[in-house]
């Protein structure tokens, strides 16, 4: 069972009522947002104005590099959320 920090919680909120929060990432696909919680950045993605928190990642670590990395897979993974989604809004 996934485990919410009570500040990412409170952060989720924030984001859902004001999503231009939300900056674009330099030298990224235009897909990729980020929000920083303190010392972590939460990297996220909007479809049809639904956030997706697709990672979180610390800010000593060198997230540019690591997201070129993940970054195909994690718009799959987005994609599969999405679709998961609508798929429970339609039950």
């Amino acid at each position: 069972m996934p485990v919410v920090i009570p500040v990412f919680r409170y952060t989720s909120y924030g984001l859902l009522a004001h999503p231009d929060l939300l900056r674009d990432i330099p030298d990224l696909s235009g897909a990729l947002k980020w929000y920083r919680v303190n010392q972590h950045y939460l990297i996220c993605t909007v479809i049809e104005q639904v956030i997706y928190v697709v990672t979180i990642q610390h800010g000593s670590m060198d997230i540019p590099n690591r997201l070129l990395a993940l970054e195909p897979t994690l718009q799959r993974e987005v994609e599969f959320m999405h679709d998961a989604f609508l798929r429970c809004l339609k039950q």
